[in-house]
């Protein structure tokens, strides 16, 4: 249907929206996502759009929109979640509250993870309220609190508490594809699953002392042994329908050399095979991660004083699992290839 508006005006309104997101500050700790909320129930009400702000703790906020269909068919979500990383002043550009608009971007904590989407899912619905568009499905507007730490004050509470408003047969939600160049032209990634987590701490325990008199058996220096260990770990590949079939697109987008590694890798996947493919670093960033479970270490801790040797060093490591892998079976996997140096448990 012919739109009877300009695209240039809603990228404006749209820029608008996602610069005050921004200057809104969610960092999770302490979340604070009842300001988002309370944002964008002032632009739902201007639109007429039916909306309710719901706290799972003081602060804690979640809120759902809803634009009703016809109802032949059942709902469709627009998820987002208010809350981000924190972030202090140092290197950035902007401000990371700023919400400044310069050199043709918006700039701050947000901008992509995720108030750009926040601030899109509000356009959408006040698009369709403006104009009337019925659909054969209630539209709503999902916009959880928590998400960058675990998600038990947002989604999982909204679905074992108030699950009548958010049930759906679709959702869009963030970090389901990007795009890549390649010399057979543009190719946009879908996902189709994800991943699931299995995290756990590594710990290294030795003698402790005065720092003065240097220990080889130390925590320290086990527990920086066992991430080695794990840097040179190869695991497994895994090739579900839906990699293979990426692998096979992208083999016929990179002609020759390109193609011939493709090749190799669909007849015996393998993590080296996958690590050196010829494509587009990020690229192929993403195909080693979508062929294995991995476990990245994220949170190291040891000692107390700088002069005294700790007894106890630890590490987090980030598991993520493709679909139907097992997070036990993952954990002792990952134990193995990190060594009897240290010990490892589910946080």
């Amino acid at each position: 249907m012919p739109l009877p508006f300009s695209w240039a005006d809603q990228e404006q309104h749209l820029v608008s929206h996602l610069s005050a997101l921004i200057r809104l500050d969610t960092s999770n700790p302490p979340g604070n996502e009842i300001a988002v909320a309370r944002h964008l129930s002032r632009e739902l009400s201007r639109s007429g759009i039916a909306h309710t702000i719901l706290e799972s703790q003081p602060g804690r906020a979640n809120l759902v929109a809803r634009l009703p269909g016809s109802g032949r068919k059942p709902p469709l979500v627009l998820l987002s979640h208010a809350d981000v990383v924190g972030a202090g002043p140092e290197g950035w550009t902007h401000p990371p509250f700023s919400g400044a608009v310069a050199e043709g971007r918006v700039w701050g904590r947000g901008a992509l993870d995720m108030q750009s989407q926040v601030a899109a899912c509000l356009l959408v619905m006040q698009l369709l309220a403006a104009h009337g568009i019925r659909l054969t499905r209630d539209v709503l507007m999902v916009v959880t609190a928590d998400e960058e730490a675990g998600s038990r004050l947002g989604a999982y509470w909204l679905w074992e508490n108030h699950r009548d408003l958010v049930e759906a047969e679709l959702a869009f939600n963030e970090g389901g594809g990007q795009r890549f160049m390649t010399p057979g032209g543009p190719v946009y990634t879908v996902q189709v699953a994800e991943k699931g987590s299995a995290r756990m701490r590594v710990t290294a325990r030795g003698p402790g002392g005065h720092a003065s008199v240097p220990r080889a058996e130390s925590a320290v220096f086990a527990l920086a042994e066992a991430l080695l260990r794990l840097r040179a770990f190869a695991p497994e590949s895994v090739l579900h329908p839906a990699a293979r079939r990426m692998l096979s697109t992208l083999a016929d987008l990179h002609p020759g050399a390109g193609a011939e590694a493709i090749e190799l890798l669909l007849e015996d996947p393998n993590w080296a095979r996958a690590s050196s493919l010829p494509i587009d670093p990020v690229l192929r960033e993403f195909v080693v991660a979508g062929l294995h479970n991995t476990a990245t270490p994220t949170v190291l801790s040891a000692g107390q004083r700088q002069n005294v040797a700790p007894v106890e060093a630890s590490a987090v490591l980030d598991g993520r699992l493709l679909p139907g892998e097992l997070p036990d079976r993952w954990v002792e996997e990952v134990q193995r290839a990190a060594g009897d140096r240290v010990e490892g448990a589910i946080p």
